[in-house]
């Protein structure tokens, strides 16, 4: 998926080449390549509960997004188990 063959046909699927791919953007994509140097790499949490981790973000992230909380209040650490 990440060699130049994969990478041309995954990005007809509208996803944007995060990789150092030389291909033009795809006609209406220009906004979103525009934006690529803004961005910042996710992080891969190690061990069993990693994707625990991610679902805590991604939830914590949608409840800012979307009113329901501020950054500061919205931030709790994690419970010790």
């Amino acid at each position: 998926m990440t060699s130049e063959e994969g990478m041309r046909i995954w990005v007809k699927s509208g996803y944007l080449n995060p990789l150092k791919v030389s291909m033009p953007p795809i006609k209406g994509q220009e906004p979103a390549y525009d934006q690529l140097p803004n961005l910042i790499g996710w992080v891969s949490w190690p061990g069993s509960r990693g994707l625990e981790v991610d679902k805590r973000v991604l939830n914590w992230r949608d409840k800012v997004l979307y009113g329901e909380t501020g950054v500061k209040e919205g931030w709790r650490p994690p419970s010790r188990k």
